[in-house]
């Protein structure tokens, strides 16, 4: 996903993270496809995890499944979700 697509999705996906109903003591499911290195989106799935604890507390079990193809590098993703990688500032939602 491009920086520009994840600047106009964002307030909708943050958006239907209110409108998913969940149970306490279920698993929430995030599925990010085509992330290539992680970077890009990793703010947007911050964002819609700061929203699920908002709204749930921090007893919601929340899994983010990323997919691409096997040749893209998931070490990047690793770095960037330790905080040793560059992350951009994507959207006004972004814990960063």
């Amino acid at each position: 996903m491009s920086e520009e697509s994840i600047k106009f999705i964002s307030p909708r996906a943050i958006e239907s993270v209110k409108s998913i109903p969940v149970k306490v003591g279920d698993t929430f499911t995030i599925a990010e496809y085509g992330c290539a290195d992680g970077g890009t989106p990793l703010p947007l799935m911050y964002a819609c995890v700061k929203k699920l604890r908002s709204l749930y507390g921090n007893e919601l079990e929340v899994h983010i499944n990323y997919e691409d193809k096997p040749e893209s590098d998931f070490k990047l993703l690793f770095y960037f979700l330790q905080g040793k990688g560059k992350v951009m500032k994507t959207t006004k939602y972004s814990t960063f």
